[in-house]
C-alpha cells in the first residue's frame, strides 16, 4: 500500500477485519452517492407526467385508464417512493459499514424472512426490471466500478466486494427503485415504463457519479496506483438513452440518428466493429483451427480461387432449413461421441446450398463462418459429452446447435464475452439439465420448461439475438426457486455432515479418556461395565454439549476419577473406603442421569456398585457383571443426524482404509487444503463413472470435504490425502470454471493448442 495512504485506510487494512464505525470517507461517499441517485430518482417523477400523458396516443384506448392512474399515484405516492429508495440504499450502506455488505437478493430474502415462497408475475417483472438495470450498469461502467469495489473494500476492511453487494452498484440501485415502485400501485407495464425511465436517467448521472467517488478514493491516498480505466464512452452513452421508451415527438429525430449511426459503422453483419485486440484474437483463432482441420485430416469448405463465398443471407437460408428439421446426419453425430459434429454439420450445410439451387462446385463458406461453425460442433461436442445429460435431454440440448451457429456468424463476440444472452442462457441451460433424471416433480418441471423453451428459441428466432436475452431472463426468473430449493438442499447437507463430525469427535474425545483409565486400573468386571456404558455416555454427551474443553467436561472426566478413587480405597480396607462413598454416589447418580437411568433403577446400579467394593474389602474376586448391571438397559444412543436419502450418483471412492497405503503428491494435498468453498470438481467413482460436484463445506475437526452434487445431496465426503491419491489416479480433477459455455470453451481452446503443438513438433521432425 502507498505511504500516502490515510491512517485510517492502513489501520482497516491491517485489521483484515470489519470497521468499528465508518470512516469520514464512507460517510461522505455515501452521501454524494444518495444526492445523485435521488437526483435521478426525481427526475424520473419530475418527466413522468408529461411522458404517460404523451404515450397515450400510442397505446389502445383500453389501456388510457391505467396510465392516468398511474400519474395520479405517482403524484399522491412520491414521497413513499423516495422513502422505499432511500431505505434500501441506506440498509445497504449500514451492511457495507458492519463489514458484511450484503447482494440485493439477499436484502430481499431477508426482508421476506428467508422463506422460500413463489412470486406473483407481476413481482416477477419488477425483479426483472431491477436486474435489467443492473446489467445496463455492468455493460457500461463494469472496468470503474471494478475499481471502486476494491478502493471501497480496502476502505471498509470487509468482505470483498463485487458488483452485486456493493451499495453503489447496478443491482442495488436498481432494487432500490424496485422498492420505490413497490410503494405504488400502477399497472406493470406502466412500472416497465418507468423502469426504461429510471434506467436512461440513472446511466447519464452515474458517469460523473463513479468517476467523483473514483478521484474522492485516489485523492485520499486508497490504493492510488491503480490503472485509470475509461469511465463511459460516448456510443454507451446513447445505448443507455436508446434503452428508453421515446416521446412521440423524438421518435423521427431518434431514427434519423440510429440510422446515421448503422451507416457510420464500418460494413460488419453484426452491427459491430472488432477492436484490434479482438481482430488479433480472431485471427490466432483461425490459424489453431487451420491447424486443427489439418492435423484431424478434415476437409476444409472455406472459398478457395475460383468458388464464391456464400453471402450472410445465403447463410442463414441455409442454416434456417435446419432449424426447425435437423438431418438425421447431425442427429446422429449428436447422439455417437465418436463422429465429429462439426464436420456433419458443414457437409449438410454445403448439400443444403444445393437445395437452395447454389453450385457445389462454384460456392463455398467464408473462412470466419466455417470457423464459427467448426468452434460451435466443438462447443457442443465438449458439452454433450462431458456433462451429466440424460436421455431426451441431450438431443434437446443438441438442437441448439444450428441457432448458437447462427449466433457466432451474427456476433463473433459471443465467443468473448461472458455477459452475452445466448452464452447466458446456455449456462443456465445446463445448470438446469445436467445430473436432473427427473426424479422429483420439480425437476420433472424443470425438464418441461427447458423443452418449451428450446421449441421457442427455434420457433422464434429470426436472425434476431434479443430473443436470446428475452428467453435468459424468462428462465433465469423460473430457476431461481429451483436454486433456492438446491442451496436449502446443500444447507441441510452440510449441517448434516458437521453434527456427524461433533458427534464423531465427542465419541473419540470420551473413548480415549475412557479407555486410558480403564487400561491403568485392574477393574473388576460390574464396575467395569457401568464405566464402559454409563461413563463413556456421559462423556460423550457433555463434549457434544459444551465441547470438549470446557468445566462441564471436566466434571464429567472427573465423576468418572471419583468412581475410580473409591475403588483404589477399596483395597486399603474399610476404613479408607467409607469417607468416598458418598462423593462416589454423587458422581454415579450424575452419570446415570444424563443416561436416563434415574428413579430405582439408578439405586440398583448403585448399590451392585457399592457391593462390588465391598467385595473388594472382604478379599473377595468376582469374574462375572452383577446381574442387575447386566440386566441394566444401555444408555441411548447419541442421536446422530438422520441419514440422507441414497443418492444413485454417490461416488464410490474405492480407495484403502489405511492412511499409510496411499499414493499422493504432496503438492496436491496442500492444494486441495485451501481449495475455497464453491469449487467445482468432477469426481470418478471406481467403476469409472464421472459427475460433477461442488465443495460446500470443510470439516474443522477432521479437515475431511464434503462434497454435493447438482441437487444439493452428499455425494463425497472425503480427506485431502484422499482426494490427492484419487487425482493421482486420474479420477479427481478441478473444473476451472463450471459453466457450460465457458468450461466448454476452455476444454476446445485446449484442445486446438494440443493439436497445433503437435503439428509443429512434426513439422519440425
Amino acid at each position: 500500500m502507498s505511504n500516502a495512504e490515510p491512517a485510517n485506510v492502513v489501520d482497516f487494512a491491517a485489521r483484515g477485519g470489519r470497521a468499528s464505525q465508518p470512516s469520514h470517507q464512507l460517510i461522505t461517499l455515501r452521501g454524494r452517492a444518495m444526492t445523485e441517485l435521488e437526483k435521478a430518482l426525481n427526475t424520473v417523477f419530475d418527466s413522468a407526467d408529461d411522458t404517460l400523458f404523451d404515450m397515450l396516443n400510442n397505446v389502445p384506448p383500453s389501456d388510457h385508464q391505467d396510465y392516468m392512474d398511474a400519474m395520479c399515484e405517482l403524484r399522491l405516492r412520491r414521497r413513499d417512493c423516495l422513502a422505499g429508495f432511500r431505505g434500501h440504499m441506506e440498509l445497504a450502506f449500514q451492511a457495507l459499514f458492519e463489514g458484511q455488505p450484503k447482494t440485493a437478493e439477499e436484502m430481499r430474502e431477508s426482508s421476506l424472512g428467508g422463506e422460500l415462497s413463489l412470486v406473483s408475475e407481476n413481482d416477477l417483472l419488477q425483479q426483472l426490471g431491477a436486474r435489467q438495470i443492473g446489467q445496463a450498469v455492468h455493460r457500461d461502467f463494469g472496468p470503474i466500478l471494478g475499481q471502486l469495489n476494491r478502493r471501497m473494500t480496502v476502505l471498509a476492511g470487509s468482505a470483498e466486494l463485487s458488483e452485486e453487494n456493493n451499495p453503489i452498484g447496478g443491482e442495488h440501485i436498481g432494487e432500490a427503485f424496485s422498492q420505490a415502485m413497490a410503494t405504488c400501485s400502477i399497472a406493470v407495464t406502466v412500472k416497465m415504463i418507468l423502469f426504461k425511465l429510471f434506467e436512461r436517467e440513472i446511466l447519464d448521472r452515474l458517469q460523473d457519479v463513479y468517476a467523483g467517488i473514483n478521484k474522492q478514493l485516489i485523492d485520499a491516498g486508497v490504493l492510488p496506483k491503480l490503472p485509470s480505466v475509461p469511465v463511459l464512452s460516448p456510443e454507451a452513452l446513447k445505448r443507455g438513452r436508446r434503452s428508453a421508451p421515446r416521446r412521440p415527438d423524438a421518435e423521427k429525430q431518434a431514427e434519423q440518428e440510429e440510422r446515421a449511426d448503422d451507416d457510420a459503422r464500418p460494413a460488419s453483419r453484426g452491427n459491430y466493429t472488432l477492436s484490434e485486440d479482438e481482430h488479433a484474437l480472431f485471427s490466432s483463432l483461425h490459424h489453431l483451427l487451420q491447424s486443427y482441420r489439418q492435423e484431424s485430416k478434415q476437409a476444409t469448405v472455406a472459398a478457395e480461387p475460383g468458388r464464391r463465398a456464400m453471402s450472410s443471407r445465403e447463410v442463414m437460408a441455409v442454416l434456417s432449413l435446419f432449424q426447425d428439421d435437423m438431418p438425421e446426419s447431425v442427429r446422429g453425430a449428436i447422439d455417437d461421441p465418436s463422429q465429429s459434429l462439426a464436420q456433419r454439420l458443414k457437409q449438410e450445410m454445403m448439400a443444403g446450398a444445393g437445395r437452395l439451387g447454389m453450385d457445389p462446385s462454384q460456392t463455398a463458406m467464408s473462412a470466419n463462418d466455417e470457423d464459427a461453425v467448426d468452434l460451435v460442433g466443438m462447443l457442443f461436442e465438449v458439452l454433450l459429452d462431458e456433462r451429466d445429460l440424460n436421455g431426451n435431454i441431450r438431443d434437446t440440448i443438441g438442437r441448439l446447435v444450428v441457432p448458437f451457429i447462427k449466433v457466432a456468424m451474427l456476433d463473433r463476440r459471443m465467443f468473448l464475452q461472458r455477459s452475452h444472452p445466448a452464452r447466458r442462457l446456455l449456462n443456465s441451460l445446463a445448470e438446469a439439465c445436467e445430473g436432473n433424471k427427473g426424479e422429483t416433480p420439480q425437476e420433472r418441471a424443470l425438464l418441461e420448461k427447458v423443452n418449451d423453451l428450446v421449441d421457442r428459441l427455434l420457433s422464434e428466432f429470426n436472425e434476431n439475438v434479443a430473443i436470446f436475452e428475452t428467453l435468459e431472463q424468462e428462465f433465469r426468473a423460473f430457476i431461481e426457486q429451483h436454486r433456492k430449493r438446491v442451496e436449502l438442499a446443500e444447507k441441510r447437507t452440510a449441517e448434516a455432515q458437521r453434527g456427524r463430525e461433533r458427534l464423531e469427535f465427542a465419541r473419540n474425545v470420551a473413548s480415549t479418556d475412557v479407555n486410558a483409565r480403564l487400561r491403568a486400573n485392574d477393574i473388576p468386571p460390574t464396575l467395569k461395565s457401568v464405566l464402559e456404558r454409563y461413563w463413556s455416555h456421559h462423556l460423550t454427551v457433555t463434549a457434544l454439549r459444551q465441547g470438549h474443553d470446557t468445566e462441564e467436561y471436566q466434571q464429567a472426566v472427573t465423576a468418572g476419577d471419583t468412581v475410580l478413587a473409591s475403588l483404589a480405597a477399596a483395597s486399603e480396607g474399610e476404613a479408607a473406603l467409607l469417607p468416598t462413598l458418598g462423593p462416589m454416589r454423587k458422581a454415579l447418580d450424575a452419570m446415570l442421569a444424563s443416561s436416563g437411568c434415574v428413579g430405582n433403577s439408578a439405586k440398583e446400579v448403585v448399590r451392585a456398585v457399592a457391593e462390588e467394593l465391598r467385595r473388594i474389602v472382604r478379599g473377595e474376586q468376582t469374574e462375572t457383571v452383577d446381574e442387575v448391571v447386566a440386566a441394566a438397559s444401555e444408555p441411548p444412543q447419541v442421536a446422530a443426524p438422520a441419514p440422507q436419502t441414497p443418492d444413485p450418483n454417490d461416488v464410490k471412492l474405492g480407495l484403502s482404509a489405511d492412511p499409510e497405503e496411499l499414493d499422493f503428491d504432496p503438492a496436491d494435498v496442500e492444494a486441495l487444503r485451501t481449495m475455497p468453498v464453491g469449487t467445482w470438481v468432477e469426481i470418478k467413482d471406481e467403476s469409472g463413472e464421472s459427475q460433477p460436484a461442488k465443495l460446500s463445506w470443510v470439516s474443522p475437526i477432521s479437515s475431511r470435504l464434503l462434497f454435493v452434487n447438482r441437487r444439493g445431496m452428499r455425494c463425497c465426503v472425503a480427506s485431502p490425502e484422499e482426494l490427492a491419491a484419487m487425482m493421482r489416479e486420474g479420477r479427481f480433477a478441478i473444473r476451472d470454471t463450471n459453466t457450460a459455455f465457458e468450461y466448454a470453451m476452455n476444454q476446445v481452446l485446449g484442445k486446438l493448442r494440443a493439436d497445433d503443438l503437435k503439428g509443429k513438433q512434426f513439422a519440425a521432425d
